[in-house]
């Protein structure tokens, strides 16, 4: 029995022993990742992961579908008990903005999902086990898919993210903006 376990260990994924997260250069908690699924042969994740993109789930659900089994599954949770006020942090702000966060190196990318219900059937994906329930996801898929047309998946995503924050800049500036379709007078 000991030669199985042995076996299906060396298929196992490994992580590094811990990893630690920063969103936009500040750094926000220090994790552990285990292997979740998918892909049992994929780079191996660095030390440190740069979240510094935001991105829609439709657009990760794009990204995924077409890596198809490329993907590995991790799950992050907190390396201690003194990470877990960041990492509780970090999935708020995923929620509260409606995105996934996103790292990318030059060899990788890896979506960074709460585990909020909403956000795990919106990408397909099956809710986590109670064990897991409170690990953010981690979606790694590699950056040299055959075919891939874009040179950069994030790409599309820093676009999208900079039009929503001119928009949300535009509205925060006039907050009594006309839409077309709207009625033109708010006391109406």
């Amino acid at each position: 029995k000991s030669n199985e376990v042995s076996a299906f260990e060396s298929l196992v994924p490994k992580a590094p022993a811990s990893i630690s997260l920063f969103k936009l250069g500040e750094k926000c908690c220090d994790i552990v990742a285990a292997f979740g699924g998918g892909c049992v042969e994929p780079e191996t994740l660095s030390d440190s992961l740069q979240i510094d993109q935001r991105a829609k789930l439709d657009h990760c659900r794009e990204h995924l579908q077409f890596a198809g089994d490329t993907v590995t599954i991790w799950t992050f949770a907190p390396a201690g008990k003194k990470q877990a006020k960041g990492f509780a942090a970090l999935k708020s702000y995923f929620v509260s903005k409606q995105r996934v966060g996103l790292a990318e190196s030059a060899s990788y990318s890896v979506y960074v999902v709460p585990p909020e219900a909403a956000f795990l059937e919106a990408l397909g994906l099956d809710p986590l086990s109670k064990e897991k329930a409170g690990c953010l996801l981690a979606l790694q898929v590699p950056a040299d898919l055959e075919g891939e047309d874009e040179e950069n998946p994030g790409e599309e995503a820093e676009e999208e993210e900079q039009q929503q924050q001119q928009q949300d800049a535009n509205h925060e500036q006039h907050p009594l903006h006309w839409e077309p379709g709207q009625d033109r007078d708010p006391q109406q």
